[in-house]
């Protein structure tokens, strides 16, 4: 039947092939000259190379199309696409196109160079030019962004609105350095990095209402700016911190909401303070004596202690 398939392909003349089924290049229905066809539909168990795709190309290992695919390239482990893909590329470990109109889904990344209409999709990482959205496990990388970027840890653009991560690296958003109190007399030093509206929140500090214990603080977490008027923002934020005692390095956390009515003097310096709402967790009764005891709830469990309370916070930040 190969064979059959094979020697009815090579009598046509044109360069359009309804199917391409084969092993490896060039162990294939279209031979070594693969890839000077444009393929409907083609299989291979391991690799396979074609001119185009318009339509369905499916590789256990890797899939090329040395111009454009217009329909989906599925692979075990990579998709190339030399000029333009329209439609999707969803590879195991990584694809890569240089126009993208559509979505590329990778294990570890995706590269797209021209893509402002598309969406990336990575266990790891993403890399364009210009794009729609970009959703990474772990980073994001782009000149011009017109959707989201959402990554486990940092985002990388010259224009990025919407940035979703730990650190946000854009060259036309906001960067700053800023000292906080808390009501439990717990200073941070932390870095708030994004966009015009969306931010990221890394920090560290020091819990200094423990007279017997050295506790150190570490907070990851993510904020909103909303501009009321020219020296005036409200900032919300949703963080995470969480508590180490040196002594025996173990822990507890809390999560908290903070609106925060902020002012600028001047360029650089920006002051803010309001109240925040705070879910404490802890493994025992006997830690919630860390903060506040004037709980609006509590609950008991097995294994662990859990109150909502009402808390302020102030501070002071280095805008750059």
């Amino acid at each position: 039947m190969f064979l059959f398939v094979a020697s009815n392909l090579s009598a046509q003349e044109d360069t359009l092939r309804n199917f391409h089924i084969g092993f490896t290049y060039p162990v294939s229905s279209n031979g070594v000259k693969a890839g000077e066809y444009t393929n409907k539909f083609s299989l291979h168990a391991l690799a396979g190379v074609s001119k185009n795709d318009a339509g369905t190309a499916l590789a256990g290992l890797a899939s090329i199309a040395r111009e454009n695919v217009d329909g989906a390239q599925i692979s075990g482990f990579l998709n190339v696409a030399g000029k333009k893909t329209n439609g999707a590329q969803v590879a195991g470990f990584l694809n890569l196109s240089q126009e993208l109109k559509g979505v590329q889904v990778g294990g570890f990344g995706n590269i797209a160079a021209y893509s402002p209409e598309a969406v990336q999709i990575a266990g790891f990482f993403n890399k364009a030019e210009e794009v729609n959205s970009q959703i990474g496990g772990f980073i994001n990388i782009a000149r011009k962004v017109k959707g989201v970027q959402v990554s486990g840890f940092i985002n990388i653009a010259e224009e990025s609105d919407y940035p979703i991560g730990v650190v946000n690296i854009v060259k036309n958003g906001v960067k700053s350095l800023g000292v906080t109190m808390d009501e439990n007399q717990t200073a941070l030093l932390s870095f708030r990095s994004g966009g015009r509206i969306l931010y990221g929140i890394l920090g560290a500090g020091y819990h200094f209402g423990n007279k017997e214990k050295d506790v150190i603080a570490v907070e990851a977490g993510l904020g909103t700016r909303l501009p009321i008027a020219n020296q005036f923002v409200v900032r919300t934020e949703l963080a995470n911190i969480y508590y180490i005692e040196t002594d025996k390095w173990r822990g507890f956390h809390k999560g908290v909401l903070r609106i925060m009515p902020s002012f600028s003097l001047g360029k650089r310096v920006e002051i803010f303070a309001g109240p925040t709402l705070n879910v404490d967790y802890y493994e025992s009764d006997s830690e919630r004596n860390y903060f506040d005891k004037k709980h609006l709830f509590k609950s008991y469990g097995d294994d662990e202690w859990v109150s909502m309370r009402v808390g302020y916070v102030a501070g002071v930040q280095f805008v750059f």
